[in-house]
């Protein structure tokens, strides 16, 4: 459990939006990764280990959830941009923008 108790001090902040944020970290023995969702749960989304390449779920002891959701309930609120998603303008890549037929 000592390496999930470093996965989880080691775990990065990634904001989501203003006030949905998760923490996460992954590497050959061991995968966390925890968040605070738009309603204000604080959730866990992976926890385990790594064993013959296989992932392993296992259950956060007590202190370990303690940790987590102090770090989720510190994490301060953030004002995010999100980037809104522009489809392709097919015109350019068909030849077919009318702009050419005029």
């Amino acid at each position: 459990m000592k390496g999930l108790n470093q996965a989880i001090e080691q775990a990065k902040l990634e904001y989501q939006s203003d006030v949905e944020w998760s923490y996460f970290f992954q590497n050959k023995f061991c995968s966390v990764c925890f968040y605070k969702d738009e309603n204000g749960n604080n959730r866990i989304e992976e926890f385990g280990v790594m064993e013959k390449g296989l992932f392993i779920e296992v259950l956060p002891t007590d202190e370990q959830l303690k940790i987590m959701f102090n770090k989720l309930n510190n994490t301060p609120y953030r004002e995010v941009e999100i980037e809104e998603y522009r489809e392709p303008d097919n015109y350019d890549n068909t030849g077919t923008n009318p702009k050419n037929f005029y």
